[in-house]
């Protein structure tokens, strides 16, 4: 199960487990933060839809284009368009992870507490 990314952790943190050490990945959530509270926002909701890692990259490069504008819109749509290419091109034998359009921060948290 991945961490819960939260407001109070620090930017270091935050940005190294939406990454997964994936270089990618990584250099997006940099751009992100960068942009202050709107890439803080987006990296909320990608939390929330299950995307981290490799995943970001995907979104960002084969479906926005590499456009932070156009992957910022589709994370604040919830784009499930976006979430199918993400869902298509990260499998791998060992990741078990999907992408989702909204709800994946509830079921962490639910899965915390009971």
């Amino acid at each position: 199960m991945r961490n819960k990314i939260t407001l109070g952790m620090s930017t270091m943190t935050m940005a190294v487990d939406m990454s997964e050490e994936n270089p990618g990945g990584l250099s997006v959530v940099a751009k992100l933060l960068k942009l202050g509270l709107r890439g803080t926002v987006c990296l909320l909701n990608l939390d929330d839809m299950n995307i981290r890692g490799c995943q970001i990259w995907v979104g960002y490069k084969d479906y926005c284009k590499e456009d932070i504008d156009a992957f910022i819109k589709a994370a604040k749509e919830r784009d499930p368009k976006m979430v199918e290419m993400i869902n298509a091109n990260c499998i791998y034998d060992d990741y078990t992870e999907t992408a989702v359009t909204s709800g994946a921060s509830y079921r962490k948290n639910s899965a915390l507490t009971g």
